[in-house]
């Protein structure tokens, strides 16, 4: 089992900004996640926690990231992109019960 932790890979329709929308409801593999052995009640912090995903929550983070940090060919400057982020994320947390993974553990 391979074990990974990466910003590209959990954040990874940054790197294809034309597909990002397609991705929003895409199932998650977790079964080979790091952290699954620890995973015990998905659904419970789910409930918990996908309520907290605001849109006020999402623009004080992105208000955060530096603006050098959001260089991208799609968008039109950091702020854009901040928007896109915060778009994206806003539907990803809409659409969680589409992708909430079910983790096996031992």
């Amino acid at each position: 089992m391979t074990s990974r932790i990466s910003d590209g890979a959990s954040l990874y329709f940054h790197h294809n900004w034309a597909r990002a929308s397609a991705v929003v409801a895409r199932p998650f593999k977790a079964d080979d996640h790091v952290l699954a052995a620890f995973a015990s009640d998905v659904p419970g912090a789910d409930a918990d926690l996908a309520p907290k995903i605001t849109a006020a929550l999402l623009d004080e983070v992105l208000a955060l990231v530096p603006g050098a940090w959001l260089d991208s060919p799609d968008h039109d400057g950091s702020d854009d992109v901040r928007g896109a982020y915060r778009s994206h994320l806003l539907a990803r947390a809409a659409a969680h019960e589409a992708w909430l993974p079910t983790v096996v553990t031992s």
